[in-house]
């Protein structure tokens, strides 16, 4: 980051920081009133690497001086402080981003210093009376008139209660819950804009206001000739979104992107889909030829002589633009014998290599089948054997019950033989026993 000062054109010290590639695309950035640049916490890490990005303070903001004429704090006195600034800086023709009321500045910074904008992108902003449209009620216009007034009559002690109340944790839990969102925000980013805008003079801010509110770029706004995106938020209501669709309807070929759930805090809330965004426009609307590759044509889509060309062993002509005009084919030249013999001599040995090839191929099918019969033999020989032991088995079986059967036969016929005997005299008492 390199910081630094630019004279504006009444003299006053114009601060800046310049970001990025010293060599690439410039990108400028503008911010609301009272702004330090919060808005831009996200943006600056993205787009740093391929771009130069400047971001710049109004009047009175950040670390630029205070102007010695306080009636010199219009719109088009910031732009002229701005077309200085890329004088200076030599920066060319450069995208140009707005945040809030910066989107007045970049819309006339177009109409004054045309050749010094590449593309515009306005930022939850209006295109002019931003007091008519704010919180979608006419009340804060009419009444502000009465405010301004009381404001600067008794500066001293209105700085005194707002450099007290502003810069404050109460101050930001209202900002939270009133205008920001704060399920989407960081609260350490959003603070950063109470302690600076806190600390600004009440007297610039008041009339940097009032020229913000008599200024109006809606009627060259359907002159815009530059590449141009504006985003917006569908919960912004300190510039309702229905600005931002008015003005894409006004601005010649807008892109408009709208987010839900957005507030006027949008850069905070969702910077990812906003550097996304913002990337796709500036590579094909704002810097098309420098950021995409070219695409080159597919093989189906190139003519036949470019594929002749293209396919190996052709040669190219590497200056020739056009294809080649086709020429009459002349008649096939006899070709002498020695490149005939050659020829018949090649088609003969590779005769020979493919019989070659198909015998071994034979040879090798054979084998198979020789191999697979000798398998299916030892399968019906092992079947052949087992069929084999299961006889044997079941003779010897038989075998042993007929040896059993024959025993069994000669010890019932001993038993008969022992019963035929006598009866003991042991015998014969105890018969008579029982019969007593």
């Amino acid at each position: 980051m390199y910081e630094g000062f630019v004279v504006g054109y009444d003299g006053t010290d114009i601060s800046f920081r310049e970001y990025g590639n010293p060599s690439g695309p410039v990108m400028i950035l503008s911010d609301g009133i009272g702004c330090d640049g919060y808005a831009w916490t996200y943006l600056i890490p993205y787009f740093e690497r391929e771009y130069r990005i400047i971001h710049w303070h109004y009047r009175g903001h950040g670390r630029s001086h205070m102007p010695k004429d306080m009636n010199k704090t219009g719109i088009d006195d910031m732009v002229r402080d701005l077309h200085l600034l890329q004088e200076k800086l030599q920066t060319g023709p450069a995208v140009h981003v707005g945040h809030s009321m910066g989107v007045q500045v970049i819309l006339e910074h177009w109409n004054m210093y045309p050749d010094d904008v590449k593309a515009l992108i306005p930022v939850c902003g209006s295109y002019g009376h931003p007091l008519n449209t704010f919180q979608d009620n006419p009340v804060p216009a009419k009444i502000w008139p009465y405010l301004s007034k009381t404001a600067l009559r008794f500066v001293k002690p209105v700085e005194w209660v707002w450099h007290r109340v502003v810069p404050t944790d109460f101050a930001l839990y209202v900002g939270l819950h009133v205008e920001a969102n704060p399920d989407f925000i960081d609260r350490r980013v959003f603070r950063n804009y109470f302690d600076h805008i806190g600390n600004i003079s009440v007297e610039l801010f008041v009339r940097m206001l009032q020229h913000a509110q008599e200024h109006d770029a809606f009627p060259f706004l359907n002159k815009i000739d530059k590449p141009v995106l504006i985003l917006g938020g569908t919960n912004d209501s300190f510039t309702p979104v229905w600005l931002s669709e008015r003005m894409a309807r006004e601005i010649p070929d807008a892109d408009l992107l709208i987010l839900r759930h957005a507030t006027h805090t949008m850069p905070i809330e969702f910077p990812e889909l906003m550097n996304l965004r913002v990337e796709k426009f500036l590579k094909e609307r704002a810097y098309p030829e420098s950021h995409l590759p070219k695409m080159l044509p597919t093989p189906e889509a190139l003519p036949a002589e470019e594929k002749k060309a293209d396919a190996p062993g052709a040669e190219m002509d590497v200056n020739q633009t056009e294809p080649p005009e086709e020429k009459p084919k002349a008649k096939a030249k006899k070709a002498p014998a020695k490149a005939k013999a050659s020829v018949s001599k090649e088609k003969k040995e590779t005769k020979k290599t493919v019989k070659k090839a198909t015998k071994t191929t034979k040879a090798a099918k054979e084998a198979k089948e020789s191999d697979k019969k000798a398998v299916k033999k030892t399968t019906k020989k092992a079947a052949a054997k087992k069929t084999s032991s299961k006889k044997d088995s079941a003779k010897t079986e038989e075998k042993a019950k007929a040896t059993k059967s024959g025993t069994t036969k000669k010890k019932s016929a001993s038993s008969k033989a022992k019963g035929s005997k006598p009866p003991s005299i042991i015998d014969a008492v105890m018969d008579g026993f029982h019969e007593e």
